[in-house]
């Protein structure tokens, strides 16, 4: 059944999304999600970011009746609602959020997508287009999360912003984070499974990745 929801998922995205263009996209799947990205796009528009370059994911059907005048690209998929709530599978509402973020940046970038993920509380204060055309070699760009964690030490890199283009290695990092969630579950933590995944990855094979402290937007 949950496999069933996700291969749903997937033919949701792929039908709903412009492979050709990038758009910044943000999980929205409550109230408390929905008045932080709000108030994110109100620092987009003073920095000049038209909402024409955003989209919002979400499981939930009054935040997509409340986007709706947003003039904001809503992709609703009601297969994923249910997944991770109910009976044994219920996770909580921390890690279902884990595995929604996880499965929506593969599922993106193993369809050629080209999306740049955001936290709902990201505040703006440069074009988006900008930051990716800075780095045009990279094959993944992340904000550094700035924790000298021992697992993952120096790749530490948090969800709340990366970019993932459409190539091999990026998409194989994020199969693999759906592949160790039992790991993310035991850490608790998606950023500390990302980073030690990463660092894995970049000591078999070279793979071209920048990340940003976003908090300063000074670059590492």
């Amino acid at each position: 059944e949950i496999s069933a929801c996700l291969v749903g998922s997937e033919m949701c995205i792929r039908d709903r999304f412009n492979k050709g263009r990038v758009v910044v996209a943000c999980l929205v799947d409550d109230s408390e999600d929905l008045e932080l990205f709000l108030n994110s796009i109100k620092s987009a528009g003073k920095a000049g970011i038209s909402k024409n370059k955003f989209a919002v994911f979400t499981t939930s059907q009054s935040v997509m009746n409340d986007m709706k005048n947003t003039k904001i690209k809503v992709v609703y998929i009601p297969e994923l609602t249910n997944v991770g709530t109910i009976g044994d599978a219920n996770v909580g509402p921390k890690l279902r959020r884990y595995f929604l973020q996880a499965w929506l940046a593969f599922a993106c970038a193993n369809n050629l997508n080209k999306v740049m993920w955001q936290t709902p509380g990201t505040y703006w204060i440069e074009r988006p287009d900008n930051i990716v055309n800075a780095y045009p070699a990279v094959e993944s760009l992340w904000a550094y999360k700035g924790r000298n964690d021992k697992r993952a030490a120096p790749f530490f890199v948090t969800f709340d912003f990366f970019v993932a283009v459409g190539q091999e290695r990026p998409v194989h990092l994020l199969h693999e984070l759906l592949l160790h969630f039992d790991l993310i579950i035991a850490w608790d933590s998606l950023d500390a499974v990302a980073a030690y995944r990463l660092s894995e990855n970049n000591s078999r094979s070279v793979s071209y990745t920048h990340l940003r402290a976003h908090e300063t937007g000074r670059n590492l």
